[in-house]
């Protein structure tokens, strides 16, 4: 096979992206649990709104599959779903619910302007009186007199979906309306999409305080009021997913988006965020669960907690069926690609996480390239196992080896003075997070005592 074939199959494989929208029929596959379904059904229009937090390990596949419950709860409901991503509009690791907030509003005014019909277009003012909102917070509350938000140009550069999430990001290609009224074309296929990194002029030292607390509640007000206008003017119902707040690190940034306050569970509608782990596993953050639904996202168990040679169909099927899509969706015969025996190789050596599969896959297609080969065999599969492999094991000193070794015969986390360094070791995807009827851990499959 020529470089140009394993190039473009290479490119079916690109480990840092969620499935594409438009591919979103062609690549997505459903887990065995029907996450999807449950979501969908969580979400309803028909039930009383909520505010919900989607917690799973990084690179479990949480993305992709916000981009298929917009396209479902569309399809099912014509809800108005507005999906956008906190990391490609400001700086999420330091993120506060006061930005939270305002983005949420800006990104549905956005997505309403770009997808209702000139007569039913949002109401600009509400927009501007939310802005307005926050520069007094800001004006108020710290030594910044100047703050001012440019709206035009938060609007620009702001990445949302709308609807069935298809489309790609709303003004990336396209002009859309940004002022009640008045049609402004913002951008063009030929000019290349530049998000505008959004700064509130807050951090978590001024939400904190009580005396700012009125005023984070009045912009929660005027976030209602842009659901309410949008909800009427659309004549559906509205379902926004936070993306990105999954990326929190620090524990007391954490506990002030979800647990000090209750800013968060302030909007009128149904919202999913993504949210850290922490949110799930630390006891400090245990009664986040009074305010807010978690919802568990694992990765794809390949082997039951007792059993661990023993193969789960199902879960083979989803990981192997990944592959399958993609190269199908080009018209290759996965079985020419690569070995099947091969490909399950792969799939074991995940451990089921999402993104590491698709790596590895990446990664393969360069070895057989570099052999000279047609399709992917044993000899690739071990290499791109052993150099995952090499890449953990960079990561651990004697101890966290003695804390590894702890989960491998427990399949529990470990505690006491070694228990942050095992919650470190999940964030990073080195133990790894399985739920069935119980939760219970392991080490990355990749990491065997010799290399493969």
């Amino acid at each position: 096979m020529d470089r140009k074939m394993w190039a473009m199959i290479s490119n079916l494989f690109s480990p840092f992206d969620p499935v594409p929208p438009s591919l979103l029929d062609e690549w997505f596959v459903e887990r065995p649990d029907r996450r999807i379904e449950r979501l969908v059904s969580l979400l309803s229009p028909d039930k009383l709104p909520g505010q919900h937090i989607l917690v799973g390990q990084p690179a479990s596949g949480k993305s992709s599959e916000l981009t298929k419950l917009a396209s479902e709860l569309r399809k099912q409901y014509d809800a108005l779903v507005i999906r956008f991503d906190m990391t490609d509009n400001t700086d999420v690791e330091r993120a506060n619910p006061v930005e939270v907030i305002f983005l949420m509003g800006a990104a549905i005014f956005k997505a309403a302007a770009a997808e209702l019909s000139d007569r039913r277009q949002p109401n600009r003012q509400l927009l501007e009186n939310l802005k307005s909102g926050l520069e007094t917070l800001v004006h108020t509350h710290t030594a910044n007199k100047k703050f001012e938000v440019n709206l035009d140009k938060l609007l620009a550069g702001l990445i949302v979906f709308g609807g069935a999430a298809l489309a790609g990001p709303i003004g990336a290609a396209a002009g859309f309306t940004i002022s009640s009224g008045t049609s402004k074309t913002v951008q063009t296929l030929a000019q290349r999409f530049i998000p505008f990194r959004f700064t509130s002029g807050t951090n978590t030292q001024v939400v904190r305080r009580l005396e700012v607390e009125p005023d984070v509640e009045a912009m929660i007000d005027g976030l209602n009021a842009i659901i309410d206008d949008v909800t009427q003017r659309a004549e559906q119902p509205l379902v926004l997913l936070v993306d990105g707040l999954d990326k929190l690190r620090d524990p007391d940034i954490i506990s002030l988006n979800f647990l000090e306050k209750q800013f968060l569970s302030g909007p009128n509608c149904s919202v999913l965020y993504t949210g850290p782990l922490d949110l799930l596993y630390s006891p400090q953050f245990g009664s986040v669960r009074a305010r807010f639904r978690i919802v568990p996202y694992s990765h794809v168990k390949l082997y039951d907690r007792h059993h661990p040679n023993a193969v789960a169909p199902d879960a083979y099927d989803v990981m192997r069926q990944v592959v399958y899509r993609r190269l199908e969706s080009e018209q290759f015969e996965p079985e020419a690609i690569i070995v099947p025996d091969v490909l399950h190789l792969l799939i074991k050596g995940s451990g089921g996480v999402m993104r590491d599969l698709i790596r590895l896959m990446q990664s393969a297609t360069l070895e057989a390239e570099l052999a000279g080969k047609d399709r992917i065999e044993e000899r690739e599969a071990k290499r791109v196992l052993n150099e995952l492999r090499r890449q953990l094991m960079a990561q651990l000193t004697p101890d966290y080896h003695e804390v590894l070794q702890h989960v491998r015969e427990t399949h529990q986390r470990a505690g006491g003075d070694e228990g942050e360094k095992c919650d470190l070791m999940l964030r990073n995807d080195i133990v790894l997070g399985y739920v069935n009827d119980d939760i219970w851990f392991d080490a990355h499959a990749a990491l065997t005592p010799e290399p493969w």
